[in-house]
């Protein structure tokens, strides 16, 4: 993992903070009674967080090759206002993984990272809403980190290899049954090692020391046992016992914590070494390393169908053929690119249905980006969702309709990019990009209403690039399609690498053919025909698309 700390000073409008190299994780800590803000490039809609009791918001920080911008926003660029970051990335010497689901409010669920061999020693997470961040340290008990309470205990439990365990809580697992909507949460997992470290302690309100290995460039302290106070971070920007607690109460203060060549340094009057008090530490180590690049779908040798959309009438007809309904767990594939519509349309990559109004489309397979005005809570985007039922509508949440899976992911519009979308049959989706797990949900929806999960249609019709209603193509949108795949069983997490590997990186191993229902690959297109590689009954019927290569 590659580590940075910094300050910048804030100036009221927009402006860059260079680190030298893209983060994964940014936390931000503002000298001044505010929040301390996080910030992943996945988190729901685009937006910005916090690691205390408050709500996301929209106009926080973004990523860049060299760092990261900040807008506007008094958490992140209060004019004259000193802020510290911490900014982390993947590396060789030491894993971070991350994770995003949506809550189902069930018990006992299992949480499946992005790197699915890391040791998690340590987990951090967050839900968009105005609810506690938390921090899991082993086997301890949770921790709030912004103060409304000291734990939240086994909310989160089974710290293992590329997983954790979540409770019902709504801090890690809350499912809004009203709309229908598990709420999102991002974690983040960490791996013990020469540049990170977790610890445990009891206040001796005496100086003392705590050993973690090595001098820390930041860490995170949390109180789990006494009375209630907010977690506390550090970082070696600060002055020499300065820190600053997680919530709004106070700015960087003196609190009685330093750092030394083998940990942390305790006075006896500081808040983080109270007598008899218990708590738990995380600490990152001054390490500078190249981070590992995020994977990408190489474009040589690849063409695509280009769907001009825009008032021009585009989309792919692959026909009603029978031999495409799947009532049951299947994958859904599609790789391509698309560009950014309004809010009160989507940008549909593959869809199968009928329907007779936009507000009633019935779906027996959905993927692409949704931001109807209509759904509850107008996000930033469109979003990515995927969906497979015959009763799903996106105008509404009304009784007895089903709403997609709403992963709160904003594509990275314009670049290619390789999805899979899985579903075990009963609840379970799970959505990769590039090959890699971004956003996961398990809902029981057959006791929801009384649906079905999969309800795949005779009569449906099949769609690249929009959807169809009253006898016409609807929500058109400008895309590239390179390819696109459906399966009648849910990929493995290994074939679905496999799947990333051979069609984005054009890698020579395996094809994944079991369960193949039928395959689209713009690079057999011709003229106005997109074969299918399975069933001449499905080859698509190009309308005002080109074949370009990529």
């Amino acid at each position: 993992m590659s580590i940075k700390t910094g300050t910048s000073v804030g100036n009221g409008s927009r402006r860059s903070v260079s680190i030298g190299w893209k983060p994964e994780v940014v936390i931000c800590i503002p000298d001044a009674p505010k929040m301390v803000g996080v910030k992943m490039h996945d988190l729901w809609a685009g937006r910005t967080n916090v690691l205390g009791a408050s709500n996301s918001y929209a106009d926080g920080a973004t990523f860049t090759e060299d760092g990261f911008t900040v807008s506007q926003s008094p958490k992140w660029n209060d004019e004259g206002i000193t802020y510290h970051h911490l900014a982390i990335s993947r590396s060789a010497a030491l894993k971070m993984a991350l994770a995003g689901s949506q809550g189902n409010a069930i018990a006992s669920r299992v949480i499946k990272f992005d790197d699915s061999t890391i040791n998690l020693a340590a987990v951090i997470a967050k839900r968009d809403s105005t609810r506690d961040g938390v921090l899991q340290v082993g086997s301890s008990t949770t921790a709030l980190l912004g103060g409304t309470a000291l734990t939240e205990p086994g909310a989160i439990s089974n710290l293992t290899t590329g997983q954790c365990t979540v409770s019902a809580s709504g801090y890690v697992n809350e499912y809004d049954a009203a709309q229908e909507l598990g709420e999102g949460i991002d974690f983040i997992g960490l791996e013990s090692g020469a540049n990170f470290a977790t610890a445990t302690y009891t206040g001796s309100g005496a100086n003392r020391a705590v050993s973690l290995g090595f001098q820390p460039k930041a860490v995170i302290v949390a109180k789990i046992s006494g009375t209630l106070q907010a977690a506390w971070i550090k970082t070696d920007t600060m002055s020499a016992s300065g820190a600053k607690q997680m919530s709004a109460a106070a700015g960087i203060v003196a609190s009685g914590i330093s750092f030394d060549t083998d940990g942390l340094q305790l006075t006896a009057g500081s808040a983080l070494n109270v007598s008899g008090a218990n708590y738990v530490v995380i600490a990152f180590r001054d390490h500078t390393e190249a981070p590992i690049a995020a994977p990408a779908v190489k474009k040589s040798g690849k063409k695509a169908i280009l769907l001009s959309a825009r008032g021009t009438t585009s989309w792919i007809n692959c026909g009603t053929d029978s031999s495409l309904v799947i009532d049951g767990a299947m994958s859904m594939e599609w790789m391509g690119g698309i560009e950014p519509t309004t809010r009160a349309n989507a940008s549909v990559m593959m869809w199968r249905g009928a329907g007779t109004a936009v507000s009633a489309l019935q779906q027996s397979l959905f993927m692409g980006a949704i931001g109807w005005v209509g759904l509850a809570g107008n996000w930033s985007g469109p979003i990515m969702a995927v969906g497979c039922s015959d009763r799903m509508d996106f105008a509404t949440s009304s009784t007895n309709i089903l709403n997609p899976f709403r992963t709160g992911l904003i594509p990275d519009y314009g670049n290619l990019i390789h999805w899979i979308a899985t579903h075990d049959g009963s609840g379970g989706w799970m959505l990769y990009r590039n090959g890699q797990l971004v956003r996961q949900r398990a809902l029981d929806l057959v006791a929801i209403n009384g649906q079905p999960n999969i309800d795949g249609q005779t009569s449906h019709r099949m769609v690249l690039g929009a959807a169809y209603n009253a006898g016409a193509p609807v929500q058109m949108s400008r895309q590239r399609v390179s390819l696109a795949r459906l399966y009648n069983r849910a990929l493995t997490p290994s074939e679905v690498a496999s799947r990333f590997a051979r069609a984005g990186l054009s890698s020579s191993e395996a094809d994944v053919t079991s369960g193949l229902v039928e395959e689209w690959d713009a690079i057999n297109a011709s003229g106005s025909t997109l074969p299918a590689t399975v069933s001449i009954a499905n080859n698509g019927a190009i309308v005002g698309g080109s074949i370009v290569n990529l």
